[in-house]
């Protein structure tokens, strides 16, 4: 799948979408336009800064940032939970990689941090830093499971969640491609 064609899939045919498969390309196309996108949007606050001094204008690179992130998240999670169905995994799986994974890595920081010394400060600021860092540390380790995920090769055979995605683009474009017929009544 080219990037045309992983555009059109993840963002105007499967842009709510969670059933089916999607390939690697798709899922690939994908993370590179969320990296190349993002990395643009940060970038954007240095040069507004730079063209208004005054730094008044940085809401607008930040609404830009949050709008992009909120645009970008329902096909990041269906693109995630069409790659897992290609691997012949449920959906699921997701929350356990972007829910549970953080916060049970954060729990477990917070529990092995209580006996420490608060040297002074708050003991709420002591544990709701230790669970931020346990939950930094769980998100961190859910992308690196959702990069080893991109790179699983799955079965070319039919699964549960349907066929390979390179046979249903391929049904999909003989459908668009094949002569219509229809009778006047």
């Amino acid at each position: 799948m080219g990037l045309a064609a992983a555009v059109k899939s993840t963002f105007w045919t499967n842009y709510f979408r969670m059933q089916g498969r999607a390939s690697r390309s798709e899922f690939w196309w994908f993370i590179c336009i969320f990296v190349a996108g993002n990395a643009a949007l940060r970038m954007l606050p240095f040069y507004i800064n730079m063209a208004d001094p005054s730094g008044e204008m940085w809401l607008i690179s930040n609404v830009a940032l949050m709008a992009f992130y909120l645009y970008m998240f329902p096909p990041f999670v269906t693109v995630l939970v069409r790659r897992l169905h290609d691997m012949g995994k449920s959906g699921w799986w997701a929350l356990w990689l972007y829910v549970l994974i953080p916060l049970l890595c954060g729990g477990i920081s917070l529990l092995l941090g209580l006996r420490l010394p608060t040297f002074g400060l708050p003991a709420e600021w002591i544990y709701i830093g230790l669970f931020a860092v346990g939950a930094l540390a769980g998100s961190m380790l859910s992308g690196i499971i959702e990069l080893i995920i991109g790179f699983i090769k799955p079965k070319a055979t039919d699964n549960p969640y349907g066929p390979p995605p390179e046979t249903a683009a391929a049904a999909a474009a003989e459908m668009e491609t094949a002569p219509q017929t229809s009778k006047n009544i």
